[in-house]
């Protein structure tokens, strides 16, 4: 039994101990709550973001696929067209008035492929859309105006500039917005 008792002063040395480390784990527990209660906050915003800007965030990211730098190489060309198709609904209208060179539906793998031709003969391209109006939105389809910036130089020098005004027609297809159809309404003074 006398090894089962404890030396006077022995126990308040590991009582203060553990009440030491009892009291900086409270604190830890405490930091990692907030940590956790911050983190969880910021995440929840990331989640909810608007229709309206997840649809912005597709408009960049057409801009930012489909543009092009003098110094892109081949293998980024093609590694880039899959992102461009998944853009697309399988079926894409393309209604541009007069200008009937582009115009007609496609399927997303043949507007890829077309894209491909474009990019592959081009030296720099940019796309670029601005002033984003929605005219209807709701839990299937969303109608965006938007001001349509494009500039492109072919590998033999020669460069071409269009703007234009367009209506933009998209669905949501498995909770992701894509485009359905790009209306070309009116030419706008190129900047």
């Amino acid at each position: 039994m006398d090894s089962e008792e404890s030396k006077p002063g022995e126990f308040p040395i590991f009582a203060k101990i553990f009440l030491h480390f009892l009291k900086k784990s409270k604190k830890n527990i405490v930091l990692t709550l907030l940590a956790i209660a911050m983190l969880s906050l910021l995440l929840f915003w990331l989640l909810s973001q608007s229709e309206e800007d997840k649809i912005r965030s597709k408009f960049d990211e057409l801009s930012r696929i489909s543009s092009k730098t003098e110094d892109a190489s081949t293998l980024s060309d093609a590694m880039l067209l899959d992102d461009f198709r998944q853009l697309f609904a399988s079926t894409v209208a393309l209604k541009t008035g007069s200008r009937g060179r582009l115009a007609g539906k496609y399927s997303s793998q043949e507007l890829m492929q077309l894209y491909g031709r474009i990019r592959i003969n081009a030296k720099r391209i940019i796309l670029r859309f601005e002033n984003l109006a929605f005219v209807s939105i709701n839990d299937e389809s969303a109608t965006v105006m938007a001001k349509v910036y494009a500039e492109g130089i072919a590998k033999k020098g020669k460069m071409r500039k269009e703007s234009f005004r367009a209506e933009v027609r998209l669905n949501k297809l498995e909770g992701d917005w894509v485009f359905e159809q790009f209306v070309y309404l009116d030419t706008l003074e190129v900047k």
